[in-house]
């Protein structure tokens, strides 16, 4: 019954309202330049915060950056940065597993160890506590949406020996903590122990293996949006959907801390988010 009238409130992605969500981590020095890490979601091309990952390489005033340790994590399009590289140099191709060829050409010479710092292909690598969501698609209207953060694990992992009664932990690892004990120290029934199930000590300590870790806050208390979101979804939108191009279609957050400050989530913080969109104007019931 709950699904009996999906036909008639909703359609395609591209003709009715359609609700889009994702979910991904903080980490500023992920690999891939997008400032987050373990990103899913349907129908979102890329989300980007700000992000401090960097290489070293040498720098011969022309197109070439050699002498880098491992060129894998590198991508043609991704931005960088670094004394001698010119403002909006990208990388053009992967020349070898130690090199790359960038443009514009670089105008200094240096030994090897310049740090360069990079970000994923499209990131204009937003200032700390901001968020860009891009989408495949354009869409026309915002109608409206929800996201929320989720505390990072904290800490060292902590043996089941050694708890604090009534504080959150999440299980890092069973070890040989068998279920009955793993229920005794706060696990509820019916809910099995495993990697990330999280749940409140009753108990103090319990046999066996098993670690934990406690939760750090996010040091964010909300997430707004900046500017109007219809702006850069439909009516601006120059790109080509069809090839997931979304130069246009955006959507700009920023996170605050509990003073209503700028404050960007701390490293390990989860963060969900939900859209209800939709590419004509709302209709229901088919009409």
């Amino acid at each position: 019954m709950a699904n009996r009238y999906y036909t008639q409130f909703f359609g395609t992605l591209h003709k009715k309202p359609v609700l889009l969500d994702c979910q991904f981590v903080v980490d500023v020095a992920a690999p891939g330049g997008a400032g987050i890490k373990n990103f899913t979601g349907a129908g979102i091309a890329s989300v980007f915060m700000n992000t401090t990952v960097s290489f070293t390489g040498a720098t011969h005033t022309n197109s070439l950056i050699d002498a880098i340790a491992d060129t894998s994590f590198l991508k043609v399009g991704m931005p960088i940065q670094g004394a001698g590289i010119v403002p909006g140099t990208v990388i053009t191709s992967i020349q070898s597993p130690i090199a790359i060829r960038v443009n514009p050409p670089t105008v200094a010479t240096s030994a090897g160890t310049v740090p360069i710092t990079y970000q994923a292909v499209g990131s204009t690598n937003p200032a700390p506590g901001y968020i860009v969501v891009n989408f495949q698609d354009f869409y026309n209207t915002y109608y409206f949406g929800a996201s929320q953060l989720l505390s990072a694990p904290s800490g060292a992992p902590i043996g089941v020996g050694a708890l604090v009664i009534g504080t959150p932990y999440m299980i890092v690892s069973v070890g040989t903590t068998t279920q009955a004990q793993w229920t005794l120290i706060g696990v509820p029934k019916g809910v099995k122990a495993a990697p990330g199930v999280t749940f409140f000590s009753k108990a103090a300590a319990a046999p066996g293996t098993g670690t934990v870790q406690a939760f750090a806050t996010s040091g964010s208390g909300s997430l707004e949006i900046v500017g109007n979101p219809n702006a850069t979804l439909g009516a601006n939108y120059t790109g080509n959907s069809t090839v997931g191009d979304a130069s246009g279609a955006y959507i700009i957050f920023k996170a605050l801390d509990p003073t209503g400050a700028i404050g960007a989530p701390v490293v390990g913080t989860g963060v969900t988010m939900g859209f209800f969109l939709s590419n004509s104007a709302l209709k229901v019931n088919g009409s």
